[in-house]
């Protein structure tokens, strides 16, 4: 098995870096990505272009997607709330208007 060389590594943590950043973020991810990191974009740009980060980026990336993770998960739950809210709030309304046109 061949070993990698410096540049391949860095070309696969950009590459790293872009996959998570658009399955984050989506195409304009570059600023939410920097971000999350805590880098700066034009650090991020960098790395993009192929500088070798002084970092751990794998685990960073991991670790993100997992803050993410833990993120949705809770905006879930709040939207879950809100769902059930306005599911409620229908009802009475349906009710109300079926009651008048009785």
């Amino acid at each position: 098995m061949t070993r990698l060389g410096p540049r391949s590594e860095t070309t696969r943590k950009a590459r790293l870096l872009q996959a998570v950043g658009e399955a984050l973020y989506g195409h304009l991810y570059k600023r939410n990505l920097a971000r999350g990191l805590g880098i700066s974009r034009s650090t991020l740009h960098l790395w993009l272009a192929g500088a070798a980060p002084r970092r751990d980026v794998v685990s960073e990336l991991s670790d993100l997607v997992e803050r993410e993770r833990d993120s949705l998960a809770e905006r879930n739950l709040v939207l879950t709330g809100v769902r059930k809210i306005l599911s409620d709030e229908r009802t009475k309304q349906q009710k109300i208007a079926n009651a008048g046109n009785h």
